[in-house]
């Protein structure tokens, strides 16, 4: 029995070391490489469905890992040991989300060729942003679901 426990906190160890560099590193870094991929769509005048793709992927084993994080007991100590990285994933997760949302809107607006579709598609993006900008502040300020342990957790 104690050994598995042992073995249990060198797996939580291990994914704890892994988890923190990646998210701490990896979720800004990804919103800033998506604000450059937009950028970049923008002033080529042509869409990236391959780096949307690859885009997607690299959110979807992010939000992965941010799941067995908060669902698997072991891994769960990484939120104790760092009070601050449940409020940081929260938020920057849905930071991700919603500037992946700008992105695939400017690439849909981007596949054509029309000047004036690439400018709605601009104004829509920037549109989104400050709406669900807003709404997640709202959530936070009266819903307050990022503190750990309680009935929020």
């Amino acid at each position: 029995m104690q050994i598995r426990n042992i073995h249990m906190d060198v797996v939580g160890w291990i994914f704890f070391g892994f988890f923190s560099v990646l998210v701490v590193i990896g979720l800004p870094l990804y919103i800033i490489l998506i604000i450059g991929s937009i950028i970049k769509v923008i002033y080529s005048g042509f869409s990236l469905p391959a780096q949307f793709f690859l885009s997607v992927v690299y959110l979807n084993l992010l939000f992965l890992l941010c799941l067995l994080s908060t669902s698997i007991p072991v891994f769960r100590k990484i939120y104790y040991v760092f009070p601050w990285l449940l409020p940081f994933v929260k938020v920057l997760s849905i930071d991700a989300i919603v500037i992946m949302i700008s992105f695939w809107i400017i690439n849909k607006g981007f596949e054509s060729n029309i000047q004036l579709t690439h400018i709605k598609c601009i104004l829509a993006s920037i549109f989104i942003c400050i709406i669900c900008r807003f709404f997640q502040c709202l959530y936070f300020k009266y819903r307050k679901p990022i503190a750990l342990g309680g009935r929020n957790e």
